[in-house]
């Protein structure tokens, strides 16, 4: 990650590799956001993903603002 301080002209020094994975992810998202080729096989990036990462992505669903909040809080 670079991020230039544009005030002070200075850089923050860049990430270079990342660590360990943990082996999954977790995500709330709004019906029909994160498909998994459930409801049209044409759109599926979910399984390519876990497929290619090893990383397991678990996600749950909310239909209004307070749903999505309450499961971020779980």
């Amino acid at each position: 990650m670079t991020v230039a301080l544009a005030f002070s002209g200075q850089a923050i020094a860049q990430v270079t590799e990342l660590g360990k994975g943990e082996g999954e992810v977790n995500i709330v998202a709004w019906p029909g956001y994160i498909e998994r080729g459930e409801t049209d096989k044409s759109y599926d990036w979910v399984t390519s993903f876990e497929k290619d990462t090893g990383c397991k992505v678990n996600i749950k669903t909310a239909n209004t603002s307070d749903e999505m909040v309450a499961l971020m809080n779980e």
